[in-house]
């Protein structure tokens, strides 16, 4: 029934099932579970050709089933691609009225599209037995064989046949006990192979499966035998160091491991380059138990990804202080919104033709009762990794609308409020129907709306997110693109993107005057874009020589402390068509 199921050969069924057990397979798709014929054997009522989860679920002892359903309904998609061995525990109703506890092991496939998770059932005990007689089943269950198939699976990682996480933390936490107790270092390591999805795009999962056991190979050939290694999940791999009685060594010892990614990996006749980044944990000085040294190691590991990857940083109090101070925006950025604590304020550009008024670009800005103004830098970071940039974004892009609708009733026409969109916004497919349904709500001409956008966002799925930007295009909203020099700045994005604005960042504009390559810079942009027929704002200008200058070269627009920093809309909402003379 099993095979029939499938459409697969055999062989590949029984990669994960075992004759101890009871097999099954969950179809997840269709909401189809199919058993072995032997769970009658267990259940004599138990009915094999009745393939709902329902049925299951009638058997499952009472204070299983809420985590048994929550494992039956989680996405195998995710379980497929992380190659993760899939284990559950739980305890059925026996034919004879007893309690049996279950182990139930097995790994995810694909199959024509579709996910299966393909199982085993392991039954804890004697059958003849009662669950409350523990010790008599336990001492049995130990001495059988099926204690050599079930530690065997869970101990090791399917892939690299290392240790697998459950296994490593079980080891370390006993470990640490005494480690600790007679104040003896140690250290937790994470190892991160670095830009590893390209592999897996590139070359497919099961590639990826054999660099990964190549990669553990060469871990293996690095480290001391006292050194437990194990594959944590995906392309990451943990160490454990005991004994330290000099940092020099962890120090060596990752620089080695590091070192060793110099060579090539070679998998199917291919050379395949890698490097990794590296985070320190030690005990008991960033830690004392397991979790916490694993937390920290981790976010050491973090740290030396943004610091340009491939290389090793020890976990210290200036990372600790900025988990905390991240943690602890992240959980009142939540609630923010809902508490008036986000606002927007508007700095105006001026037209250099005229030198008025002829527009705003609209920021966002936190004034936390706990923390007090948090800048943007901070939070729209934090915003854009937790997905809130979302709604924060449409709080935004909502003001900009209601502050639109005011300027056009008091009589004012030449203008343009700009709006910063995030690679989030994008990626969710929700900027569009928002846009629409604000130019219905608000009834205004959706062209004194402009979207800013950079060019490091784009790139994160550039044809997609073009397409987009043309939709919204075509509502009458101008693009601009925000930053321009500081990201991939490649001038043929300049034919293939749908803009009508291009900002040259502010580092250029700082030293236009002494930078004779950054005054260069600035007059060919402009040149450029003249003829592409984009209009350019230069930003953050901050005195008059950089404004007579930009004047001179052509540019059409500036905006930056020179004429007025960012403010309250009711300070500035009668200055549209304007002169700004000095600095508000």
């Amino acid at each position: 029934m099993i095979n029939k199921e499938l459409e697969l050969n055999y062989e590949q069924i029984l990669d994960s099932l075992d004759i101890n057990g009871i097999s099954m397979i969950w179809n997840s798709s269709e909401f189809k579970l199919i058993f072995d014929d032997k769970i009658t054997d267990i259940i004599e009522e138990y009915d094999v050709k009745n393939q709902t989860l329902e049925q299951l679920m009638y058997f499952i002892h009472e204070e299983d089933k809420k985590s048994m359903l929550s494992f039956f309904t989680k996405d195998l998609s995710r379980s497929y691609i992380d190659r993760e061995q899939v284990q559950q525990r739980y305890k059925i109703k026996g034919t004879r009225g007893n309690i049996i506890e279950c182990i139930l092991i097995g790994k995810v496939i694909r199959n024509n599209y579709k996910y299966y998770f393909i199982g085993t059932s392991y039954l804890f005990g004697n059958l003849n037995e009662k669950y409350n007689d523990i010790d008599s089943w336990m001492n049995n269950w130990k001495k059988s064989i099926l204690h050599k198939t079930i530690n065997s699976i869970i101990q090791s990682d399917r892939i690299t046949g290392l240790p697998n996480k459950y296994f490593f933390k079980n080891t370390v936490v006993n470990l640490l006990k005494n480690l600790v107790g007679n104040n003896i270092r140690a250290a937790i390591i994470i190892i991160n192979l670095d830009n590893f999805k390209y592999v897996n795009d590139s070359f497919g999962h099961d590639f990826g499966d054999l660099l990964l056991k190549e990669v553990s190979h060469s871990i293996l050939a690095s480290v001391t035998e006292d050194i437990l290694v194990s594959r944590y999940s995906g392309n990451t791999f943990l160490l454990f160091k005991p004994n330290i009685t000099d940092m020099h060594e962890v120090t060596a010892l990752c620089n080695i491991i590091i070192k060793s990614f110099e060579e090539p990996n070679i998998v199917d006749g291919k050379k395949i380059y890698l490097t990794a980044s590296i985070g320190v944990a030690l005990s008991p000085d960033h830690g004392m138990d397991y979790h916490t040294l694993l937390k920290n190691a981790d976010a050491a590991m973090y740290e030396a990804k943004k610091n340009g990857k491939n290389e090793c940083d020890f976990f210290n109090d200036n990372i600790s202080i900025e988990l905390n101070r991240t943690y602890s925006l992240q959980k009142g950025l939540r609630t923010a919104l809902q508490n008036n604590e986000l606002y927007v304020m508007f700095q105006p550009k001026v037209s250099l033709d005229d030198s008025l008024v002829n527009g705003f670009e609209a920021l966002a800005r936190w004034e936390s009762h706990e923390f007090g103004a948090v800048s943007p830098a901070e939070f729209i970071p934090i915003a854009e990794s937790s997905k809130m940039i979302i709604s924060i974004g449409s709080f935004i892009l909502e003001e900009v609308f209601r502050k639109t609708k005011y300027l056009l009733s008091e009589g004012n026409d030449n203008f343009k409020i700009a709006v910063n969109l995030s690679e989030m916004q994008l990626r969710e497919d929700i900027v569009l129907v928002e846009f629409k349904n604000l130019i219905n709500k608000y009834r205004i001409n959706p062209k004194y709306i402009e979207v800013e956008i950079t060019e490091s966002m784009l790139m994160k799925s550039f044809d997609k997110n073009v397409k987009i930007l043309e939709e919204i295009r075509k509502l009458g909203v101008t693009i601009a693109l925000d930053d321009f020099g500081t990201g991939y700045s490649s001038l043929n994005y300049l034919t293939k993107l749908p803009i009508d604005v291009l900002k040259i960042d502010r580092s250029f504009v700082i030293d236009l005057l002494s930078n004779p390559k950054s005054k260069c810079i600035v007059e060919n942009i402009i040149n450029l874009s003249h003829q592409l027929g984009i209009e350019v704002v230069a930003e953050g200008v901050e005195d008059k020589a950089q404004v007579d200058y930009l004047r001179t070269i052509l540019c059409d627009v500036v905006q930056g402390y020179y004429f007025s920093k960012p403010r309250m809309f009711d300070g500035i909402k009668n200055i549209i068509g304007k002169e700004i003379r000095k600095k508000c």
